[in-house]
């Protein structure tokens, strides 16, 4: 079985990020542990038994424990495919295909593994063939197969028979150690994808020509992925080998690239393009380290946007100047993430300079932030502007520490809601439905 630092080795894991997080102080660690569990939930009971087991002030000294949950995250992380769709899983190591190959109708996902430990012609041609004919197929899932071990020969046999594909799944596949021949063997065909997920490639060590042979073929493209390559080691000559053919983008995540290390020119030639954009995924890029001149240049790109993603990107170390940097431009937003951000830090004028541009917000995440520590001026501050939200995620907050009339700051503004998610008691939530009779029904409780 393969261990993890094998495992490790082939998705190209990037320890210089760890030692990134080795200089980060204590109180933003301990933020980013908070985001690992906020996204995977199934690491809670495992994350309170090591708090248990080791007191808090020695775990962040040692740093242990960002280490260990990043291990477990890689592991347990879900691919990124569209939620109910149902799935059927081809093993090359298990079985050579030749015959008998179905693909029922509605298993809409084929996910592919160990291409490389069984990648005879015939086998290919005929599982990928089979694909092609397929009329369910939507995502073909070929993450984590070290593509880089094929020859292009072996390259084209797959890859010339989804021609047809829409969505494609290449994260963790080494595409970094392909010459420019096999990535346009790989990618020539792909002209009518609308949806690419390309994480942990470390996309961020090709020149100009090598990502031009991968991008200037994606010129559909309405979704992509970039997270986790490392994009703020790319000049603007290759940035703009990527991003250029890039205009049609609708969404983009960018998790977890260091955007902060861009200067002005690289900000732009990745932004400048994104005119279409309506939806950005940016956690884990340190926006506190951007000065207000790029923060300018980054959020002035993004005014379209309708959906955005900060989590965890410790806004309240910003100043008042610097959040409005970034949320002045937002005002067309209808969903924002905000999650896992400290903003109990935040004082009543930074709030004010955050929410007073969100009044479209119809979906808001804000949990993981301890508004139970927030006064009522700072919780006006943030509420008072939310009257046309329609989902609140609230969890993890202690609400419950809240007496009424903080209470009253937060729900009395929430005419138009739909759904509240809470992490508190059912006799809390009692409480509150006898206080805000408009909430009755409304409430969703999470574990």
């Amino acid at each position: 079985m393969e261990t993890l630092h094998e495992k490790r080795q082939r998705i190209g894991y990037d320890y210089a990020d760890y030692e990134t997080r080795l200089s980060l102080s204590d109180e933003i660690l301990k933020g980013i542990l908070d985001e690992y569990i906020s996204l995977h939930p199934t690491l809670k009971a495992l994350y309170d038994d090591l708090l248990i087991k080791m007191p808090d002030q020695e775990w962040v000294q040692t740093r242990l424990w960002d280490e260990v949950l990043e291990d477990l995250a890689i592991e347990i992380s879900p691919q990124e495919v569209v939620e109910n769709q149902e799935e059927i899983v081809l093993d090359f190591y298990e079985s050579i295909f030749t015959s008998s190959l179905s693909l029922d109708e509605g298993k809409t996902v084929v996910t592919i593994k160990d291409i490389t430990r069984n990648c005879d012609i015939t086998s290919l041609s005929y599982v990928f063939q089979s694909i092609s004919q397929s009329n369910s197929t939507t995502l073909v899932n070929l993450s984590e197969n070290i593509l880089w071990m094929l020859d292009d020969t072996r390259l084209n046999t797959i890859f010339s028979y989804l021609w047809n594909l829409r969505s494609i799944n290449l994260s963790r596949d080494g595409l970094a150690s392909l010459d420019d021949t096999r990535l346009n063997a790989i990618f020539s065909h792909l002209w009518k994808l609308r949806n690419i997920v390309l994480s942990r490639n470390n996309l961020w060590t090709l020149d100009e020509h090598w990502l031009h042979a991968i991008f200037s073929h994606l010129w559909n493209l309405k979704n992509a992925t970039f997270s986790s390559n490392n994009l703020w080691n790319l000049d603007d000559t290759r940035l703009n080998a990527i991003f250029s053919h890039l205009w049609k983008l609708r969404n983009i995540n960018l998790w977890a690239n260091d955007l902060w290390n861009l200067n002005e020119s690289a900000i732009n030639a990745i932004f400048s393009y994104l005119w279409n954009l309506q939806s950005a995924r940016l956690p884990r890029n340190q926006l506190w380290n951007f000065d207000e001149a790029r923060l300018n240049i980054f959020f002035t790109h993004l005014k379209n946007l309708q959906s955005i993603d900060l989590w965890g990107n410790s806004l309240w170390t910003l100043d008042v100047t610097k959040l409005h940097a970034i949320f002045s431009h937002l005002w067309n937003l209808t969903s924002a993430d905000l999650s896992t951000n400290l903003l109990w830090r935040l004082d009543e004028e930074k709030n004010i300079a955050i929410f007073s541009h969100l009044t479209k917000i119809e979906n808001i995440d804000l949990s993981w932030n301890s508004l139970w520590n927030l006064d009522n001026s700072k919780l006006q501050a943030i509420f008072s502007h939310l009257g046309n939200l329609q989902n609140a995620n609230l969890s993890k907050n202690n609400l419950w520490n809240l007496d009424d009339s903080y209470l009253h700051a937060i729900f009395s503004h929430l005419v138009n809601i739909k759904t509240i998610t809470l992490t508190e008691s059912d006799t809390f939530i009692l409480h509150l439905e006898s206080l805000f009779p408009h909430l009755k029904g409304k409430i969703i409780l999470k574990s």
